[in-house]
C-alpha cells in the first residue's frame, strides 16, 4: 500500500501534536505546579525569615527582660520564709518592744486563723483533691520540695500602749521587717488617764512554699529551767512618756498601770 505525500504530512502533524501534548502533560504542567508550590514556599520562608530577623533583633531585649524578671523574682522571694511556726510568732511578739527601744508596750498575743493566699477572684472549692491538699499543707506536705509556689499567711493579734511617736515607730517597724508582714487591722484610741495611744493590731506574717529555701527557726535565747517568764514579757516595767506600765500577759490579759509620773 502506497502512502501519499498528503497522508504522510497528516501523520507527521498528528505525531507532532501528540509529542506536544505529552511534553505539556509530563513536563510543562508539572513544572508549572512545582513553580507555583515553590512560590508559596518561598513566601512562607520569607515570612519566617522576617520573624527570625525580628526575634534576633529583640533577642537582647528578651535576655535583659528575663534577667530583670529573675532578679525581681529573687528580690520578692527573699522576703518570704519557708514557714512560720508559732514559736516564730512568739519571738516576733517578744522582740518587737526591744526593736522599738521600749517606746511601745505589747501586752497580749493571740493567734488568728490563716491559710493559703489565693489570687484575687480565685475561689478554691472544697473538693476531695483540695481537701487532701489542705491536709498535706497542714500535715505531711514537704514544703521544701514543692514544685509550685504557694503563698500562706499566719496572722496574729496584739494589744499595745504607746506614745504618738511610738505609734508611728510601731507601724514603720512592722511594715519594714525583713520577713514580709502587713497590718490587717488596726484599732487605736487615746487613753485620757495616761495620755497614751492604746488599741489592738492584727499582723499578717507571710511565708511561701516552692522557693527552694530552707526553714530557719527564730533564735530563742537560753532560759533557766523553771523560768516562769521565758520571753521576759510578764511583769516588765516599761516607761512610756510620763507613764510607767507593767506588762501582764496572763490568760486574762489584764494590764496594770502606774499613773504616777516617771521621773
Amino acid at each position: 500500500m502506497k502512502i501519499s505525500k498528503k497522508e504522510i504530512h497528516l501523520l507527521l502533524m498528528v505525531l507532532g501534536l501528540a509529542i506536544v501534548g505529552a511534553v505539556y502533560m509530563f513536563v510543562v504542567r508539572p513544572y508549572k505546579a512545582d513553580t507555583a508550590q515553590l512560590k508559596k514556599d518561598n513566601e512562607v520562608l520569607k515570612e519566617q525569615a522576617e520573624l527570625y530577623k525580628t526575634v534576633n533583633l529583640k533577642r537582647q531585649d528578651y535576655v535583659d527582660g528575663k534577667r530583670a524578671f529573675e532578679e525581681e523574682k529573687s528580690d520578692l522571694i527573699i522576703a518570704f520564709p519557708l514557714e512560720v511556726h508559732e514559736e516564730d510568732m512568739i519571738m516576733f511578739y517578744s522582740n518587737l518592744p526591744k526593736q522599738l527601744n521600749r517606746k511601745v508596750a505589747i501586752h497580749n498575743l493571740g493567734f488568728l486563723e490563716g491559710g493559703e493566699v489565693l489570687p484575687e477572684g480565685v475561689v478554691q472549692l472544697q473538693t476531695d483533691d483540695t481537701a487532701d491538699s489542705a491536709e498535706e499543707s497542714s500535715g505531711g506536705f514537704d514544703s521544701s520540695v514543692s514544685s509550685q509556689i504557694h503563698l500562706f499567711v499566719s496572722p496574729i493579734t496584739m494589744t499595745y500602749s504607746c506614745t504618738n511617736e511610738g505609734f508611728k515607730d510601731l507601724i514603720r517597724s512592722i511594715t519594714s521587717q525583713k520577713d514580709k508582714k502587713s497590718i490587717k487591722r488596726l484599732v487605736a484610741s487615746a487613753d485620757s488617764s495616761t495620755g497614751l495611744i492604746t488599741g489592738e493590731i492584727d499582723v499578717a506574717m507571710y511565708y511561701m512554699y516552692g522557693t527552694g529555701k530552707n526553714y530557719v527557726m527564730s533564735a530563742i535565747p537560753k532560759a533557766v529551767s523553771g523560768n516562769q517568764n521565758l520571753f521576759h514579757t510578764l511583769g516588765n516595767t516599761v516607761d512610756i512618756g510620763n507613764t510607767t506600765l507593767v506588762t501582764n500577759n496572763d490568760t486574762n490579759g489584764e494590764e496594770d498601770a502606774d499613773t504616777d509620773n516617771a521621773e
